[in-house]
């Protein structure tokens, strides 16, 4: 098992969110330790939705355009798991209408961004044009399985020949797929696993695609965060994931900052100086908070 994060680390990673975070964050954080409630997250994270249903508004914090995109949106669906959020409520009832709405129909994915995101500053790499779909693998992954994995847990709110097209577009793509070649990709795919309602066919034929892909993913590789991949209890997945989950942790810990924050390891201040100067202090929030979730959720913090 790797070390603990100490209590006076956990500490200054509490008042860094408390003091230069997002309200959002510092009310996840409350969350992940049993001192907060769901119905105060989804407070935190109305101010993110669009009277669309969808999200924005730097929720993902390399996009910093107000404008609802999928992106951003499966990052809300995340946090509404999360904290598990009722069918009921609004936002979640508002959300899934904008997954129906938002979906492209004939391909069985959802575009990672619009047009939109170019009129603020962004990432490089969510920038919009006719390569977008290939640079990301034709969406069939990211988000489209993050999608799809919350429109399995509010099945309730979804046309049945909707989900079964898109449940058999996904399992298509699978098979098709002898590895996932991106982080991201891989990442989705593994939320996609982790969902309790999955069918037996898309849990069968997802486990082996999820076995190739993380043993050929360098343990190395910066964008794979192995923290995301919740080592199973048994299986093949458990002796693939686990020593990789427990030295991400490891480092992790050893990594937290000064302050308490955690950094991203990127940068893009050259395409706007602005942009990332905002981007980067609501990464150090995020980061943060996720950290204390992941280390929370598997008793790696000091009692």
């Amino acid at each position: 098992m790797p070390s603990r994060l100490s209590r006076a680390a956990l500490d200054r990673a509490r008042q860094f969110v408390a003091i230069k975070g997002r309200l959002l964050d510092a009310v996840l954080v409350q969350y992940a330790l049993g001192e907060g409630s769901g119905a105060d997250a989804l407070v935190a994270l109305a101010p993110y939705q669009n009277d669309d249903g969808g999200f924005g508004h730097g929720l993902e914090p390399d996009l910093r355009t107000p404008a609802s995109t999928a992106i951003a949106t499966s990052t809300a669906l995340q946090i509404l798991r999360r904290v598990k959020a009722p069918a009921d409520h609004p936002m979640v009832r508002d959300v899934v209408a904008y997954l129906i709405e938002a979906v492209d129909r004939e391909q069985g994915v959802w575009p990672i961004v619009g047009p939109e995101v170019d009129e603020a500053p962004h990432a490089p790499w969510w920038g919009y044009g006719p390569d977008l779909a290939a640079a990301w693998n034709g969406f069939r992954f990211n988000p489209t399985a993050d999608l799809l994995g919350a429109l399995i847990d509010y099945a309730a709110l979804v046309p049945p020949d909707l989900l079964r097209d898109l449940e058999v577009r996904m399992l298509a793509s699978i098979r098709a797929t002898a590895k996932l070649q991106g982080a991201y990709d891989l990442m989705a795919a593994w939320r996609l696993a982790e969902t309790a309602g999955l069918s037996v066919a898309l849990s069968d034929t997802l486990t082996p695609l999820l076995e190739a892909s993380l043993a050929a993913i360098a343990p190395d590789d910066p964008h794979v965060n192995f923290l995301e991949l919740a080592p199973p209890v048994s299986g093949p997945l458990a002796a693939l994931a686990a020593p990789r989950f427990a030295q991400a942790a490891e480092a992790a810990i050893a990594g937290q900052q000064p302050d308490g924050n955690w950094a991203p390891f990127w940068s893009w201040e050259e395409a706007s100086a602005a942009g990332w100067f905002a981007a980067e202090a609501d990464w150090k929030s995020g980061l943060t908070r996720h950290m204390i979730e992941v280390l929370a959720a598997h008793d790696l913090i000091e009692s």
